[in-house]
């Protein structure tokens, strides 16, 4: 009986810590992910001679 009871609070606790966990952990990765890859992306372009950093002021000055 113990051990039941026991079992089904630490599964209890598993799904109440762990999903949200997991979900932060996804989103998180997902964000940084993508901004990582805009930001190599962004910086090759430059490196390239493509984008100029008055193009990025235009451009940051637009979305404020």
């Amino acid at each position: 009986m113990l051990d039941t009871e026991v079992i089904m609070y630490f599964m209890i606790g598993l799904v109440i810590i762990g999903i949200p966990s997991f979900l932060f952990y996804r989103i998180g990765m997902d964000i940084g992910v993508n901004k990582g890859i805009r930001r190599q992306l962004i910086r090759e372009l430059m490196a390239n001679g493509v984008l100029e950093e008055a193009d990025m002021s235009i451009r940051g000055s637009r979305h404020t």
